[in-house]
């Protein structure tokens, strides 16, 4: 599991796992690199600025904010509302690795909920419309692609 330890991640590396993760055809990568670039401008992921010229290194949370984000556009959820469904989600990520299978979900007012899998059918029953995504499984998936890649270890 990638997210045990600090680690960094080139934009290369987050780049490619979340095309594997989301099995982007290589004649769509355009319009997912597209897709990218609009979510930093929406600040997915959240990171301090390093300048003009400086690279950015990446952390298992970024990648994962950019992940939410572009799973909530693929629901067809805007891009301002799956910015801030991934940085809400972003205080389940751990959770959702260590416990019981969670569930995030964009509801009504843009409304956001994590709850158990086992909750599903009280906590969508209840809404005429919603976006879900099973949070763990995502994360679960991020996890096996960013380890497919080489990434640097950082001490803290």
């Amino acid at each position: 599991m990638v997210r045990r330890t600090k680690q960094s991640f080139s934009y290369a590396q987050v780049e490619g796992a979340l095309a594997k993760v989301l099995e982007i055809a290589p004649d769509q990568f355009g319009a997912f690199a597209a897709r990218l670039r609009h979510l930093r401008s929406l600040d997915v992921p959240r990171s301090s600025k390093p300048g003009s010229g400086r690279r950015i290194s990446y952390d298992w949370t970024h990648a994962a904010q950019m992940l939410m984000a572009l799973l909530f556009q693929s629901l067809g959820c805007a891009p301002r509302i799956s910015a801030e469904a991934a940085w809400a989600a972003e205080n389940s990520f751990e959770v959702a690795a260590k416990g019981p299978e969670l569930m995030f979900a964009i509801l009504p007012e843009n409304d956001f909920d994590v709850f158990r899998v086992d909750q599903f059918p009280a906590i969508v029953g209840r809404q005429l419309t919603c976006a879900v995504v099973n949070l763990s499984r995502a994360l679960a998936k991020l996890d096996a692609h960013l380890s497919d890649g080489k990434q640097t270890t950082t001490t803290l």
